[in-house]
């Protein structure tokens, strides 16, 4: 979750529906406040494996360093990563899911393991 404390606190979940934009960048957005830029922060996080993180900002914008994750992930790890004691729930793909449009597309199949491709 991203949460704007210029703006008194406003949160914005970083989920499918809050997704502005894509292009060039990853954008979130949530009745009119804008995150924009997440996506070095947000690719750095789950190959941290955290996915219960609270990232205060005070700008729409989070700063785009080298231009990879690598920062993000130093930092992460230079401070901690901490388990939880709730356990985490899972998504189980039961079927393939694929979305096309024209040449370019995106698929979820079924796997004993996490892998991305």
């Amino acid at each position: 979750m991203f949460r704007r404390v210029d703006l008194d606190g406003f949160e914005v979940e970083a989920i499918g529906r809050n997704v502005a934009r894509v292009s060039y960048a990853t954008s979130l957005m949530k009745k009119s406040v804008l995150i924009s830029t997440t996506e070095h922060l947000l690719s750095a996080l789950i190959g941290t494996g955290i996915d219960n993180a609270i990232v205060e900002l005070d700008n729409l914008e989070l700063p785009i360093l080298d231009g990879s994750a690598r920062p993000f992930v130093d930092a992460i790890l230079k401070s901690g990563i901490r388990k939880q004691r709730r356990p985490r729930t899972y998504l189980r793909m039961r079927r393939e899911v694929e979305i096309r449009e024209g040449d370019k597309f995106i698929a979820v199949y079924p796997a004993d393991s996490y892998s991305v491709s």
